[in-house]
């Protein structure tokens, strides 16, 4: 069993690491931006 914690605004960086060596970074997005969007929905501020 894996335990998993919130994520922090620390772990940004290591979250693109993750993603760029998936290969799931595309050159018409921005992984930054994109973080900042979902965090920000996500605490019902929109």
């Amino acid at each position: 069993m894996e335990i998993v914690r919130p994520y922090l605004e620390d772990d940004k960086a290591n979250v693109i690491l993750l993603w760029k060596s998936y290969n799931l970074i595309r050159e018409w997005n921005n992984p930054f931006l994109d973080i900042d969007r979902k965090s920000f929905s996500r605490n019902g501020k929109i």
